[in-house]
């Protein structure tokens, strides 16, 4: 994996144009562990590119891993509408937390990009969350972001720096 991830920044600092983000996804909202960034980080020259960038992604419930009590408020996740998350084996599933594909809506090794956006999986499941059916899609079953009392996740700066930052 070393070897992928190294490739993939030398690449992006040759070219610009490339955008490399490296992405720890062990941490736990309330925990305090991010050393596996720094090991990752560890593996790279001191001084890269503006176009190489690593960070940690906190999660929330990380899609029913734990075990969260829901709160009474339920907002829109904008995940479905503003990015498209692919395993390593071309699934496009329900977002980025969705890590075991429990919601696949395509492959984008058997299919376009665009049909998988716009495709009836990708419609159907959007329309179950507008219509708060989160129980009718298995990666949103048991996460608690739509739940989250954490007023600054709904802020429209926040989700609008999502957004761009993506």
């Amino acid at each position: 994996m070393s070897e992928n991830l190294k490739y993939l920044v030398e690449v992006a600092r040759k070219n610009p144009k490339v955008k490399v983000e490296i992405v720890d996804i062990s941490t736990f909202a309330g925990t305090e562990e991010k050393s596996s960034l720094r090991k990752i980080r560890s593996l790279f020259p001191e001084h890269l590119t503006r176009n190489i960038k690593f960070y940690t992604r906190e999660f929330h419930n990380f899609t029913g891993h734990l075990k969260f009590e829901k709160g009474k408020r339920y907002r829109l996740c904008p995940y479905p509408w503003t990015m498209l998350a692919v395993t390593w084996d071309g699934n496009a599933v329900a977002c980025c937390r969705d890590t075991s594909a429990r919601t696949i809506l395509g492959n984008v090794f058997e299919d376009e990009i665009m049909n998988i956006w716009n495709g009836e999986r990708y419609q159907q499941m959007r329309l179950a969350l507008i219509e708060q059916r989160t129980q009718d899609v298995a990666a949103c079953r048991s996460c608690d972001l739509p739940y989250s009392p954490d007023n600054k996740r709904w802020n429209p700066m926040y989700i609008i720096k999502s957004i761009l930052s993506r």
